[in-house]
């Protein structure tokens, strides 16, 4: 299933897809949600997870250029050494 056949699909179909087939990456943070990233085949997936509501919002095909940002290198340990 390619992005935009995924985008059209209802969020509990979404679910269906990622959370059995999927293999969970990392999370960040962003505003008041968790982003949960996913990787399923070839293709990734955010889960849009508001902690507070324990709701999930969203899951979208994960941008490719933001990918960077679930980096599992935490550099601010480092930044602190130097």
């Amino acid at each position: 299933m390619n992005p935009k056949e995924f985008e059209k699909l209802p969020l509990n179909k979404k679910g269906e897809i990622v959370f059995p087939n999927g293999e969970y990456i990392n999370a960040i943070k962003h505003d008041k949600f968790d982003l949960m990233l996913y990787r399923v085949a070839t293709n990734f997936y955010e889960v849009w997870y508001n902690p507070k509501s324990q709701l999930v919002h969203d899951i979208a095909p994960a941008i490719h250029e933001r990918l960077h940002l679930y980096s599992k290198v935490d550099l601010n340990n480092l930044l602190k050494a130097s």
